[in-house]
């Protein structure tokens, strides 16, 4: 599916609104999308890291109890005259977020859409449920000093994710043992990566970093079996 998105639609062309919007849309669903099939710990693990500041946020979310992207919510009481539709929201047991997206890490968040969502929540969950929530802007700041927080607001990067999920499939692959439980994250967090890759967004293991084998006894059967581990 990703590759066939690559085949008709490429990321490095001349942007038009349309394309922009599907590219986007597309991004989201499959970064977020595919993560949201990792177990609650390990998805809010990851959505955490991607924070500028993420002890900002809580250590932990609980079980995944909703997950919606695109939702259409009441606009009343914003400048929109129809309806109010952040990228993703989130219901964990501990509390509620709201995910809005950005492309790039570059620019385009602005208070403005922040203060629409959130008072499109209110209006769709009410304003007396006690639970907190929280809005994590994911791309698109262009500052990312401390002095700049919002409150509820929680500025994230694209490339804090993708340093995240590389992080985590790399740690699950050097294991000896790996359950089947974590052989399905594995290949979650792999085609995640893959995903970014469509949008030339790679991380790149410093020589230095990466695990020493003694190349004398292996065959090339099993270089070709570490190359793929790397």
């Amino acid at each position: 599916m990703i590759h066939s998105y690559r085949k008709f639609v490429r990321v490095d062309h001349k942007d038009n609104c349309d394309d922009k919007e599907f590219k986007e849309d597309f991004k989201t669903f499959a970064t977020i999308g595919q993560l949201r099939y990792l177990p609650s710990d390990l998805f809010w693990h990851l959505l955490r890291a991607s924070s500028v500041f993420p002890k900002s946020l809580p250590e932990t979310a609980g079980k995944l109890e909703a997950f919606e992207m695109w939702p259409s919510w009441d606009s009343k009481d914003t400048s929109n005259s129809k309806r109010v539709e952040p990228d993703v929201f989130i219901r964990f047991t501990h509390f509620d977020l709201i995910i809005e997206v950005k492309i790039k890490d570059s620019k385009g968040q602005t208070s403005d859409q922040w203060k629409k969502e959130i008072t499109a929540y209110h209006n769709t969950y009410g304003t007396d449920t006690h639970r907190d929530f929280f809005l994590l802007a994911l791309g698109g700041n262009s500052n990312l000093d401390r002095d700049m927080e919002h409150e509820y607001v929680h500025r994230a990067t694209w490339t804090n994710l993708l340093h995240a999920v590389h992080d985590c499939r790399k740690q699950r692959s050097y294991l000896c043992c790996k359950a089947e439980s974590t052989e399905q994250e594995i290949r979650i967090l792999e085609a995640v990566e893959e995903a970014f890759a469509q949008y030339n967004e790679y991380v790149v293991d410093l020589l230095e970093t990466l695990p020493k084998y003694d190349m004398n006894i292996e065959t090339p059967l099993n270089i070709n079996k570490i190359w793929k581990e790397m």
